[in-house]
């Protein structure tokens, strides 16, 4: 009986696997070794495939041997009279598509030949990991994660990276499997590399005119936006010293239009090409910083994958419609939603309302605030401060300046979307405040990865939907480059027209000084026996008195003599300008008072870095 199918089987086959060789070699076996077909019908019954496995009522039938020898889980249900699917002698599973059950069965199964036709590649290996993980198939677990530890991107095509990179998006991840984090990341870093690399961005266009799942959609749509999630971040210093991209080795000349950009996180000097390409330092902190946040730092390089799932769902996961767009124009996601402050909107809700009864009563009504824009865990206690101090029945408009830290300015920018979303409410542009602007032709349009990478105006939002509450109001935000003193003045005089209208609120988005060595700004007296942070803290305090000023020659001549990295200078300066001129047109007194100041870590060694962040508001008074 074993020795007819012995004959019958080519001698370059490997060997049979057990049950088939103690099996009577029936007709269909004789047929398939005649063949030597791959496909095998698990629909049909056959002498060993004989175990019916009904999933959402379609039958197939399985090998008990097999499924027994690979999962624990189908050997207690199967061997044992105590379930009564083995007392059935059927199984039936309700909550799993036949496709997925179909292609688990096939990856398992060897056909008549004892070969494996059906291996393990990017359209199936996360759906088999998924159902390894509930059925306990470890040993095909083990080949899958193998296929992602040694999976090579660049021989494979731009769809079938395409597939596994949406396959990856769409699992939910243990995130307490260090190992098994590692490599998915290891995968995922690979697809994005190579999708990437080659920019394919019309072969991923073409992708996505065939895709009818919404979620992969999105997905290739975060592609096609330019890796803006990953790209590298501007330093406030505008000068570089190299000729050389440090990413791609290109050389610049001195009369290139397109100078090299300094990456506050890597520390390259990087050419316009290079600045959206993925910035891995800056992926990295971010890994360090949310794994501290979770309470993981003991482990936290291996929670990559947590983080770039992530990143990209940031602009995945928002609250879009289909296509992106509005009635009247694209439409900005809340693209730091979930990582810089919650995504959820109860939540968010809950922590505004607490910072702002701590701030107090307010000391007045508004005309400009300055509020700092770093993550609400590190700032969002001093920026209530600085919203504490407006009154929303009296506003219509506000104007949200914030600095550029991805894209070099010399001038201020502004937004071509209609709307802008944050988890509480969604905010409508001032499309007719827009148009005025735009037709001075001082300014420029942003670029829309560029916008939905910058921070510093999303980071003002959350705080403003909450204090307006249900009141209708427009927006206008500005993004605000490098100003020279001429061009300070040139905008202050343009804002100071809307200053005027007590209607116009001014939110001006600015942290304070960034001290230590990976903000390439770390002065300090060593003999002075006082602690480094009470040294930065004097540092800008001595900046807020010359803003308290309201005189903009000497907040320059602050910034001039000492250094000081306050990001949000230009913005400052902006507003300084507009002022000024406000005081000049009309018969008003103003004044500026700082509230609240605190700083994001109390530094004591050379080492050690930190953020400072003030809060403050312009108020005038008529005399």
């Amino acid at each position: 009986m074993t020795s007819s199918v012995m004959l019958n089987r080519p001698t370059s086959l490997i060997t049979l696997p057990v049950n088939v060789l103690l099996s009577l070699p029936t007709r269909e076996h004789e047929c398939f070794l005649n063949d030597y077909s791959d496909k095998v019908n698990f629909e049909a019954s056959t002498y060993c495939r004989n175990f019916p496995l009904y999933v959402r009522g379609k039958l197939f039938y399985v090998d008990k041997a097999i499924f027994s020898a690979n999962s624990e889980f189908f050997k207690a249900m199967m061997d044992s009279d105590r379930f009564l699917e083995g007392a059935l002698g059927r199984i039936e599973i309700n909550d799993e598509s036949p496709e997925d059950i179909l292609t688990l069965i096939r990856a398992i199964s060897p056909n008549y030949l004892g070969l494996y036709p059906d291996a393990v590649d990017e359209s199936n290996v996360c759906s088999l990991l998924r159902l390894c993980d509930k059925y306990l198939f470890l040993n095909l677990k083990e080949n899958c994660l193998d296929y992602l530890q040694n999976y090579e991107a660049s021989e494979r095509s731009t769809k079938l990276i395409f597939r596994l990179f949406c396959q990856i998006c769409s699992m939910k991840w243990d995130v307490c499997n260090f190992e098994e984090l590692e490599i998915v990341s290891k995968a995922v870093r690979n697809c994005l590399d190579e999708l990437l690399r080659y920019r394919s961005v019309e072969r991923l266009a073409e992708i996505r005119q065939k895709l009818h799942d919404e979620r992969k959609i999105k997905i290739c749509e975060a592609i096609l936006k330019g890796n803006v999630l990953f790209s590298h971040r501007l330093s406030f210093r505008e000068e570089v010293q190299g000729l050389t991209c440090q990413c791609c080795s290109r050389i610049r000349s001195f009369k290139s239009v397109k100078r090299l950009i300094f990456c506050n996180s890597c520390l390259k000097e990087v050419c316009n090409e290079c600045r959206r390409t993925p910035c891995w330092t800056l992926i990295d902190e971010c890994y360090r910083a949310l794994s501290t946040f979770y309470g993981y730092s003991n482990h936290r390089h291996h929670l990559s994958l947590l983080l770039q799932l992530l990143l990209i769902f940031l602009h995945i996961n928002c609250e879009m419609s289909s296509n992106g767009y509005g009635d009247s124009g694209p439409v900005r996601s809340a693209s730091h939603a979930g990582s810089w402050y919650s995504g959820n909107q109860r939540e968010l809700d809950r922590q505004l309302s607490k910072w702002l009864d701590q701030a107090g009563e307010s000391v007045g009504v508004a005309r400009a605030v300055i509020s700092p824009h770093a993550g609400y865990s590190y700032c969002g206690e001093t920026a209530a401060y600085a919203f504490k101090q407006i009154v929303p029945d009296t506003i219509n408009r506000i104007f949200v300046l914030g600095p550029s830290h991805v894209v070099s300015l010399s001038g201020c920018a502004l937004t071509t979307c209609s709307l802008y979303r944050t988890p509480l409410a969604d905010l409508h542009i001032d499309q007719t405040v827009n148009d005025e602007l735009k037709a001075t032709r001082q300014f420029d349009s942003m670029d829309r990865r560029d916008e939905e990478t910058e921070h510093s105006i999303e980071m003002q939002l959350p705080f403003i939907a909450k204090v307006m509450g249900s009141r209708r109001f427009t927006i206008v935000p500005v993004l605000v480059g490098s100003l020279p003193g001429s061009k300070q003045l040139s905008y202050g005089k343009i804002f100071a027209n809307y200053l005027e209208d007590p209607r116009n609120l001014f939110v001006i988005s600015s942290d304070f000084c960034h001290w230590g060595d990976r903000f390439s700004f770390s002065p300090f007296d060593r003999n002075s026996g006082v602690p480094i942070f009470e040294q930065i803290s004097s540092l800008d305090h001595a900046g807020m008195k010359a803003i308290e000023s309201l005189n903009p020659s000497v907040f320059n001549e602050y910034l001039k003599k000492t250094q000081n990295t306050i990001c949000g200078r230009n913005p400052i300066l902006v507003m300084l300008q507009a002022a000024d001129q406000y005081r000049k047109m009309n018969n008003h007194t103003h004044e500026f008072r700082f509230l609240n100041y605190s700083q994001s870590n109390k530094v004591r060694s050379a080492s050690d870095s930190s953020v400072s962040y003030a809060a403050g508001a312009l108020f005038l008074h008529p005399k």
